[in-house]
């Protein structure tokens, strides 16, 4: 390794570790004006030599404690006034992204495999340990909803996880909520966004993250798999900030509504990608996003509440007055940030991968059958059964035959209508 000091200068290590330097200067006997002055009392010089000694010594600078950045931040401002790196980074999130025609096209796909959460989990000891919460039995680490720094959280060390194309690992710990959502689609922004958060696990990979988000727009009479399964109904808040999670929960339900089947897998899906940082102080960067880029439907009543559970519930004094919090935060996200000529790409899945799909229900089959009765009119007559009912004259058909002659029957009285 080459060192960039001059001659005669040393490093720290050495200063620290070396002797002390001593620069000394000497003058010859008699010289006029050799006067040293000690306390005021003036020594004349004599026939010796006197000798000035400079001692050098290292001079090692302690930094002092500096103020802890984002001590007390909320969303009240929509992080405009946090500080250090979430004011002062360059690859900050969240984003406005591009229309869909207008980013760059990407082949690559990341690898999603989630699992199955029991919400009888316990023993969960997450990076931030949020999930610790003291209560008369102890220590409650399990699995459940809590409101934690403004937003609706769960958090799980088993909740899956994310690899990447050069390999690296990362576990699923967090699932946020926010109202509306931090990312914007071409200036849009939707009622909702959750975000699943994975931290780095392999070398060199641990102070990573990537955050896979869904975005939610109102749409009336839809409900999704996975928002049901959190009892939106009961969620916690700033009074109450902890609630049971009665059913488990499993990511890939985020692309099916309440009345499908079971799913085992995760759908195929396009998404937004590019490199930025959490959306939360410390506002780490290092973190890869990927965003859904179709919004998934939603009722505007679990958006509601999801919006609701963020103010502080009214309560009644001693005085049996309605007591309501001033100038409730009903909204937690943080203003998209500059984009700073990064990159924001588009993986396209029904060109890289296979179309969506939506498994269909099975079509019931019908117990009974139809019979026909050969009257001056002909009538036909479904029959809830499978033996034929023996009425004289009647006989079973088929079920297109039976149709037909009905479809036939309604033509005409709709031509004799008109």
């Amino acid at each position: 390794m080459t060192s960039n000091l001059k001659s005669g200068e040393k490093t720290l290590f050495e200063f620290i570790n070396g002797p002390v330097e001593l620069n000394e200067t000497k003058y010859p006997p008699n010289q006029e004006n050799c006067t040293n002055k000690t306390n005021t009392t003036e020594i004349n010089p004599g026939p010796s030599n006197i000798t000035i000694t400079n001692v050098t010594q290292p001079l090692i600078i302690i930094p002092g404690s500096t103020p802890k950045c984002n001590e007390r931040w909320d969303y009240k401002l929509k992080g405009r006034n946090w500080e250090c790196l979430c004011a002062e980074g360059t690859e900050q999130s969240p984003i406005d992204l591009p229309p869909k025609n207008q980013a760059t096209i990407s082949p690559i796909k990341p690898i999603f495999e989630y699992e199955v959460v029991s919400s009888t989990q316990d023993n969960i000891e997450t990076i931030d340990r949020v999930n610790e919460a003291n209560s008369e039995e102890g220590t409650d680490n399990s699995v459940k909803l809590r409101y934690h720094n403004g937003a609706i959280k769960i958090q799980s060390v088993d909740i899956g996880k994310a690899v990447l194309i050069d390999g690296s690992y990362y576990t699923a710990e967090e699932i946020q909520f926010h109202t509306p959502s931090e990312h914007t689609i071409a200036g849009q922004r939707f009622d909702m966004e959750m975000q699943v958060i994975h931290y780095g696990k392999s070398k060199g990979d641990i102070a990573k993250q990537v955050v896979l988000s869904f975005l939610f727009k109102k749409t009336a009479g839809k409900y999704n798999k996975f928002i049901d399964s959190l009892d939106f109904y009961s969620l916690p808040n700033p009074n109450d900030n902890v609630r049971e999670l009665y059913n488990d929960i499993f990511v890939p339900n985020v692309f099916y509504s309440s009345d499908e089947e079971q799913v085992v897998i995760m759908k195929p899906f396009s998404f937004y990608s590019y490199e930025g940082s959490l959306t939360f102080p410390p506002c780490t960067q290092r973190t890869k996003h990927f965003i859904a880029s179709e919004p998934i439907e939603l009722s505007s009543t679990a958006i509601s509440l999801f919006k609701e559970a963020l103010r502080k519930p009214d309560s009644v004094d001693e005085k049996g007055n309605i007591v309501s919090e001033s100038n409730p935060v009903r909204e937690n996200y943080r203003e998209t940030q500059p984009l700073n000529e990064r990159e924001v790409f588009i993986y396209d899945h029904k060109k890289y991968d296979c179309p969506q799909f939506t498994k269909k229900p099975k079509k019931a089959e019908p117990y009974g059958h139809y019979e026909k009765r050969v009257r001056d009119v002909t009538q036909f007559v479904y029959v809830d059964a499978k033996e034929p009912t023996g009425i004289p004259g009647a006989f079973v058909v088929t079920e297109s035959e039976a149709k037909s002659l009905q479809e036939k029957k309604q033509d005409i009285i709709e031509e004799i209508r008109n």
